[in-house]
């Protein structure tokens, strides 16, 4: 299946992706229980790689980048949140490696705690994180955004994408 894009791989059938990557970490002592952030892209990142690669090795064809709870606001929980674009960065570069041309490569997004469809404030709050998160891990992810937890997320990832249809380039 090398090369072959995510929809071409989906007409020959389903696609094995991987998952449950910040609980699995926190099983082998890399992540801390209770704030579940991403922070292992930074501070170990050869265990995230790892992880990636026994992912890889059972079969996963898509790899999810390591950037779920990658917020300003929950990485602040354990004092990174000025990190942000270095999390993802790493997130995506480690994901990337790994995958090489035999898997796909996909952001996660994950829920923020802040999107209320019927809240102009938290509608404007979320757009900011959306426009700090997506593009960093989109971008560098390609071919496709994981959108995790929560219908009302996955509205505001598809509001994000389609702004960035209507402009592109703001992702690159």
């Amino acid at each position: 299946m090398k090369n072959k894009g995510i929809l071409e791989r989906l007409k020959d059938g389903p696609v094995l992706g991987d998952g449950g990557y910040l609980l699995e970490l926190e099983k082998r002592g890399w992540v801390r229980a209770g704030p579940f952030t991403p922070e292992v892209a930074l501070t170990y990142p050869d265990a995230l790689r790892e992880l990636h690669i026994e992912f890889r090795q059972a079969g996963a064809e898509v790899l999810q980048t390591l950037t779920f709870y990658a917020s300003r606001d929950k990485l602040a929980t354990v004092g990174l949140q000025n990190r942000l674009e270095d999390l993802n960065r790493a997130a995506v570069r480690i994901a990337r490696e790994v995958a090489g041309d035999q898997c796909l490569v996909a952001g996660n997004l994950s829920l923020t705690w802040m999107y209320e469809p019927d809240s102009a404030s938290a509608k404007a709050r979320q757009l900011g994180q959306r426009r700090l998160r997506a593009p960093g891990i989109g971008a560098r992810a390609q071919p496709a955004l994981v959108a995790e937890a929560g219908q009302t997320i996955a509205g505001a990832i598809l509001d994000r994408i389609r702004q960035g249809a209507r402009h592109a380039g703001a992702c690159g």
